[in-house]
C-alpha cells in the first residue's frame, strides 16, 4: 500500500511540474509589447470622457493608485502581419480588476483569473491597434486581503496601488489551451480518487503515459498522442448509475461588501461582458445572474451592453432568475419588504426581459425566515435554492433536496447545493465532494452546481466550461450537464414524491452578529419600511391618483430601500464607505419620503382642517403624538405635554382619542386616559405599578389588572451588561456563544432625575458612564392608560469589541419562548437540552419576543432591534456591538433606540402584533389637509387577530390593494369595511395577479383565514 501511495505522489509531482512550468506557459507565445499611455482620476468617469483626456506614457512596472482610483490605459500597436493565419490574443495585467473597451461598450473583464482578450474578427494583423482599458485600483475583495491569508485572525491588509505587468499582443495555441484543461483534470481526478481502485488505477496509469508521451521542448510534436490519452482515460462512461450535477454558470456580486456600490456597478460590468464572450465561443453554456438590481445598474450606466445580455435572454443563453430586487436578508427585512423584493424584481425581469420567475435564488443569506414558503408560493414560484446552511457551526443540516414547510403550512420545494459552495470550479473534487454528501441521491440523482468567480471575479472561466464539458460521462464521479437553473427546478419536481421534510426556520448557525451590526441602519431600516408604506396608505386615503413624477419618485425610494436590504449591507458586514452611503440614501428616503407624504394628503378632497393624523393601525387604538409647533389646536382639546426629549428637542406630546383603524383623523377631543403619576423611583398609572433602582433597573413591575409580580425576586430587570466580544472569526458577522462568561453588570447608581410629570406621561432619567469611553442616557416611560413600560435610549457609544445587551430575568415559568417573524411568530427552547437549542443562543426576532406562562406573560417589544435570546427566565436583547473588521469605526456613534416590557395576562400574539405595531408605526400628524375619515376597518369575531399589513395603488393603476395576514395562529372569519361602495373586488396572488373573486356585501368584503394566512385583495370603488 505504502509503494502505491509513493508511486501516486510521484506521479502527481511530476505532472504538476509539467503542467506549471511546460504546459501552461506554453499556451501564449512570441510576445509582442504594446506602447501604453495612461490617464489616472480620483472617481470613475464614463468612456466618451476617458477618449479625451490626454495620457502619459507608462512602462512594465509602472506602479498607480491610491486605492478606488481609476487608471484609463490606452494600448497602441500593430499586431505583426506574419500572425494573419493564426489565432492571437491581447494579454493585460495591472494587479487589478479592469475592463477592455471596445467601440464604445464594455467589452470584457481582465482580472487576476483572465488576462487575455479575444479581440472581435475585425482587428487583422498588420493594423493599427488602439484599445481602452479602465483599471479599478482595487481586486475582486476591493482593497482588503485578508481572504488569502489562512493566519487571518481579526487583522486585515490593503493594498496600496496597481501594477502594469502585461500589456502585449501574443499568438493563442487553443490546442495547447485544451491540453492543458485536460491534462490539469486528469491530474484532479488522480488526486480526488479513492486510491487502489480498479479507476484510480487507471486514472493514475494514464497520467504517468502522458507525462512520459508528452516532449517538453517540441510539445506540438506530441501533443496529438498525449491528447489522446488524456481523452481516452476522461471518456470511460460511468456506465451504472449516477447521480446528475446539472451545472449552472454564475457570478454571485455582493452589491455592497468590500467595495462600495459605485464599484459593484463596474464590476457588473466587468463580468457580464465576459460571460457574452463566453458564450460566443461555448454555445452550449447557459449562465445564470439572479439580482434585477444589477440588471437596473448596467441599463442605466451601459445600454449597449444591456442590448447584448436582452439578446442572451432571449436566445436562452442567459438566465435573468432569482425572483428579487437583490439577493437580501430575509431575517431584518420586514415581511412587506420581502414582499416588495420579488414584486420589484419579477416586474423588472417581466418588463424588460419578458421572462417569468420561477425560484428563488439565495445562496449567500444568514439564515432563512420561516415565513419565506408562503411568501414564495403567493408569489408563483416553485423552489427555493441556496446553501449556506452548510455553514453551521455545531450541527449539519439533515436534507438537501427537500419539502421547506413554513409557519402556515404552505410547503415548497428546496435545494441546497451539496458542493457547499456557490463560486465552484467545476473540479472533481468538488464534485466528488457534492457526491458523497448530497443526502437524496437515492430519492433524487440530480444536484444543483452553481460555478463562476464572483465579486469581480468575472464569473465562470472558459476553462470551467471546459471541464464541466468534460466530465459529462467520466467514470468515478457524476455527470455534468450544462443547463439552466430552471430547468434544474423541473427535475427536481419530477422527483419530488419522496423527498423529506422540513418545518420552520432555516436558522444558519453562525453570523449572530448581523442581527446587531450597524445599528444606525437598521433604525434607519425599520423607520424608512414603516413611512414608504404610509406614504402609500396615505395616497389611498385622498382618492385622487399620485401624479407620475411621485409615483417614479416613490417607485425608486423603493428600490433604494430594497437594495440596502442586501445580505451584506443590512446585517452590518460591510466596509464604511458602504454605510456611509446607506446612511445618505436612507436620508433621501426621509426627507422626500415626507414630501410625498404631505403631497398625496393635500390632494384629499375636503375642507382642510387644523392638524390630522395618519393612522395606519389595524386596530382601535388611543396614540400616543407628537404635534407640529403650529397646530393650532384649542386649549384643552387633547390631554397634551410640553416636554424637551432625550435629545434635548422641545416637543409637545398628545394623547388622541381611540382611532377606529387605518386613515386619516382629526385632532379634536380626547378624555384623559387616566391619571399617570411619579414619586421618587416610582411610576404607576391604572394598569401598572413600577418600582426602580437607582441603577435604572426594575425591582417591581406589576400588573394591576391582575395583581401580579412581573420580575423575579431580587433579579431585577433592565440590567444592563457588558460583554467581550472578540469572535473567533468573522468579527462584523459574529457573536460567538462564550461571550457570555465574559460579562460586566452594569450595577453602579445613575444620576437620576425626573423629566416628565404627565398629564401624558411620566418619565425618570438616568445618565450615566458605561465601558472606557461611552456614556449612556435613558429614560424609563409610562403612558397613561398604556400597558407599556418603555426604555428610552440615547448611547453615545465608543467601545472596542464590546457587546451592549440588555437582560430582564421576568417571574414567568415557560420552556420556550415566542418570537416575532415576518407575517407571524415562532416559538424556541429557552434551555440548552441539545446541540440544536444552544446553537439557537442568539435568534432574530422583528419587533417582540414573549415568555409566557398559562395566564401570564411578559412581553419585550423594540423599535429597531433584531438580536434577542431568551435562557430560562431571562429575556435579553443586543443594543450594540462594536467590531473592527471590515469597518474599524462600525457603531462608534450616538444611538437612540427604544425597547418596552408589557406583563399581560394569557398570551396573545394579536395583542402583541398590536402594541408592537402601536410602537413602530407613528401617527403622523399633518397641518392644515382635510380628514377624510377611516379608510377600512374589520369587522367579525376574529377582526382582532388579522393585520392590516399594506393600503397601496394597485401596481397597474387601477383600483387599490389591501394585504391583511392572521396574526394569531387561528382560524376565523372576518369583514373589511371600505369607506366608500365597492365595485369589484378580486383575490390576487404578492404580485397583484387574480387568483378568485372575492365575496362583497355592499362596502364589506368577507374574508376566511387559516393559521398565518397572507390573503391580498385588489379592489375598485
Amino acid at each position: 500500500m505504502l509503494e502505491v501511495v509513493s508511486d501516486l505522489s510521484q506521479v502527481r509531482t511530476r505532472a504538476q511540474k509539467l503542467l506549471d512550468q511546460v504546459i501552461q506557459p506554453s499556451v501564449f507565445s512570441d510576445h509582442h509589447a504594446l506602447n501604453v499611455e495612461v490617464f489616472q482620476c480620483a472617481e470613475p468617469i464614463r468612456y466618451d470622457q476617458a477618449i479625451k483626456q490626454t495620457y502619459t506614457p507608462v512602462k512594465l512596472g509602472f506602479e498607480w493608485g491610491p486605492v478606488w482610483s481609476t487608471a484609463w490605459f490606452r494600448l497602441k500597436g500593430t499586431v505583426p502581419s506574419q500572425w494573419a493565419s493564426q489565432s492571437w490574443r491581447l494579454l493585460f495585467d495591472t494587479d487589478t480588476e479592469a475592463l477592455c473597451w471596445w467601440e464604445g461598450s464594455p467589452y470584457q473583464g481582465v482580472e487576476f483569473h483572465r488576462q487575455d482578450v479575444k479581440l472581435p474578427e475585425s482587428v487583422k494583423p498588420g493594423q493599427e491597434l488602439t484599445v481602452y482599458i479602465e483599471a479599478a485600483c482595487n481586486h475582486m475583495f476591493g482593497v482588503l486581503s485578508h481572504f488569502a491569508s489562512p493566519e487571518y485572525a481579526g487583522t486585515f491588509a490593503t493594498r496600496e496601488s496597481g501594477k502594469l505587468k502585461q500589456a502585449h499582443v501574443a499568438l493563442f495555441h487553443a490546442d495547447r489551451r485544451s491540453l492543458a484543461v485536460e491534462f490539469e483534470l486528469l491530474l484532479q481526478l488522480a488526486t480526488t480518487l479513492p486510491t487502489e481502485t480498479p479507476r484510480s488505477r487507471q486514472v493514475r496509469d494514464a497520467l504517468r503515459q502522458a507525462c512520459d508521451a508528452l516532449q517538453p521542448h517540441d510539445i506540438d510534436a506530441s501533443i496529438d498522442e498525449v491528447r489522446r490519452i488524456l481523452r481516452a482515460a476522461l471518456s470511460v462512461p460511468n456506465g451504472g448509475v449516477s447521480n446528475t450535477a446539472h451545472c449552472v454558470g454564475h457570478a454571485h456580486i455582493d452589491l455592497g461588501w468590500l467595495w462600495p456600490t459605485r464599484e459593484t456597478r463596474r464590476k457588473c460590468s466587468r463580468t457580464f461582458s465576459t460571460v457574452l464572450r463566453n458564450m460566443e465561443r461555448h454555445p452550449n453554456y447557459r449562465f445564470l445572474q439572479s439580482q434585477a438590481q444589477a440588471y437596473d445598474w448596467v441599463r442605466q450606466d451601459y445600454p449597449g451592453l444591456f442590448a447584448q445580455i436582452k439578446a442572451a435572454i432571449a436566445r436562452g443563453q442567459w438566465e435573468a432568475g432569482g425572483a428579487m430586487w437583490v439577493e437580501a436578508d430575509t431575517n431584518l427585512s420586514s415581511g412587506e419588504a420581502l414582499v416588495r423584493q420579488i414584486l420589484v424584481g419579477t416586474r423588472f425581469w417581466a418588463e424588460h426581459f419578458n421572462v417569468k420567475q420561477r425560484f428563488l435564488f439565495l445562496p449567500d443569506v444568514f439564515g432563512y425566515s420561516a415565513a419565506l414558503p408562503q411568501i414564495l408560493k403567493l408569489a408563483g414560484l416553485d423552489a427555493f435554492i441556496t446553501q449556506k446552511i452548510s455553514w453551521n457551526q455545531f450541527n449539519k443540516f439533515p436534507h438537501h433536496s427537500f419539502h421547506w414547510v413554513g409557519i402556515d403550512g404552505t410547503s415548497i420545494l428546496a435545494h441546497f447545493m451539496p458542493a457547499d459552495n456557490y463560486n465552484a470550479l467545476n473540479t472533481p473534487m468538488e464534485f466528488l465532494r457534492a457526491d458523497t454528501q448530497y443526502k437524496q441521491s437515492p430519492q433524487c440523482p440530480h444536484w444543483l452546481q452553481s460555478f463562476g468567480y464572483g465579486d469581480g471575479g468575472g464569473g465562470p472561466t472558459e476553462q470551467m466550461i471546459q471541464r464541466a464539458e468534460l466530465m459529462a460521462d467520466c467514470q468515478g464521479i457524476a455527470r455534468a450537464k450544462l443547463t439552466r437553473a430552471d430547468a434544474f427546478v423541473d427535475v427536481l419536481m419530477q422527483h419530488q414524491q419522496n423527498l423529506p421534510q422540513w418545518i420552520g426556520e432555516l436558522y444558519l448557525e453562525l453570523h449572530r452578529g448581523t442581527y446587531t451590526t450597524q445599528a444606525r441602519n437598521k433604525r434607519f431600516n425599520r423607520q424608512c419600511e414603516r413611512l414608504l408604506q404610509d406614504i402609500e396608505t396615505a395616497i389611498v386615503a385622498s382618492a385622487a391618483p399620485a401624479p407620475a413624477a411621485d409615483r417614479i419618485e416613490l417607485d425608486r425610494l423603493w428600490k433604494l430601500l430594497l437594495l440596502n436590504q442586501f445580505h451584506d449591507i443590512i446585517p452590518g458586514s460591510s466596509i464604511e464607505w458602504v454605510y456611509k452611503d446607506s446612511l445618505r440614501e436612507y436620508a433621501e428616503i426621509v426627507a422626500s419620503g415626507a414630501t410625498l407624504l404631505l403631497a398625496a394628503s393635500k390632494r384629499a378632497s375636503g375642507a382642510p382642517v387644523k392638524a390630522v393624523v395618519l393612522n395606519t393601525l389595524s386596530q382601535p387604538a388611543r396614540r400616543l403624538v407628537e404635534l407640529p409647533k403650529d397646530h393650532g389646536l384649542p386649549g384643552g382639546a387633547l390631554p397634551t405635554q410640553n416636554t424637551r426629549d432625550i435629545e434635548g428637542i422641545d416637543r409637545t406630546i398628545a394623547l388622541t382619542a381611540e382611532l377606529p383603524g387605518p386613515g386619516v383623523f382629526a385632532l379634536d377631543r380626547a378624555e384623559p386616559a387616566g391619571a399617570v403619576t411619579v414619586s421618587g423611583l416610582t411610576l404607576e398609572n391604572d394598569l401598572l405599578r413600577v418600582e426602580l433602582d437607582k441603577a435604572g433597573r426594575v425591582v417591581s413591575l406589576i400588573d394591576k389588572r391582575l395583581a401580579r409580580e412581573g420580575i423575579k425576586p431580587h433579579e431585577p430587570a433592565n440590567q444592563l451588561v457588558l460583554y467581550e466580544d472578540r469572535p473567533m472569526n468573522y468579527d462584523a458577522w459574529d457573536v460567538d456563544l462564550y461571550y457570555r462568561q465574559q460579562g460586566s453588570p452594569i450595577t453602579s447608581d445613575a444620576t437620576v432625575r425626573i423629566v416628565e410629570q404627565g398629564p401624558v406621561r411620566v418619565a425618570i432619567e438616568f445618565t450615566r458612564k458605561i465601558g472606557q469611553a461611552s456614556s449612556l442616557t435613558q429614560r424609563i416611560e409610562l403612558v397613561a392608560g398604556s400597558p407599556v413600560l418603555s426604555f428610552d435610549t440615547l448611547v453615545d457609544w465608543r467601545e472596542e469589541h464590546r457587546l451592549l445587551r440588555v437582560l430582564h430575568p421576568v417571574d414567568v415559568h415557560a420552556d420556550h419562548a415566542t418570537y416575532e417573524i415576518q407575517f407571524g411568530h415562532v416559538r424556541r427552547p429557552n434551555h440548552f437540552n441539545t446541540s440544536w437549542d444552544y446553537a439557537r443562543f442568539e435568534v432574530c426576532a422583528q419587533r417582540w419576543m414573549d415568555l409566557s406562562e398559562p395566564g401570564f406573560g411578559v412581553a419585550l417589544l423594540n423599535d429597531c432591534k433584531y438580536g434577542h435570546s431568551c435562557l430560562g427566565n431571562v429575556m435579553g436583547m443586543s443594543l450594540l456591538r462594536s467590531p473592527t473588521f471590515p469597518d474599524p469605526t462600525a457603531d462608534r456613534a450616538v444611538h437612540r433606540f427604544t425597547y418596552a416590557l408589557m406583563p399581560h395576562g394569557l398570551f396573545d400574539a394579536a395583542l402583541l402584533t398590536t402594541v408592537a405595531a402601536d410602537m413602530n408605526q407613528p401617527g403622523r400628524v399633518l397641518t392644515n389637509v382635510a380628514a377624510t375619515g377611516p379608510l377600512l376597518a374589520l369587522r367579525g369575531e376574529h377582526r382582532d387577530a388579522v393585520v392590516i399589513e399594506t393600503v397601496k395603488p394597485a401596481e397597474d393603476g387601477d383600483g387599490i390593494v389591501v394585504r391583511l395576514w392572521e396574526s394569531l395562529g387561528g382560524r376565523g372569519t372576518v369583514g373589511v369595511m371600505f369607506n366608500r361602495p365597492v365595485r369589484s373586488v378580486q383575490e390576487t396572488d404578492l404580485l397583484e395577479r387574480p387568483l378568485a373573486p372575492a365575496r362583497a356585501d355592499g362596502p364589506v368584503v368577507s374574508l376566511s383565514f387559516t393559521p398565518f394566512q397572507i390573503r391580498t385583495i385588489k379592489v375598485k370603488f
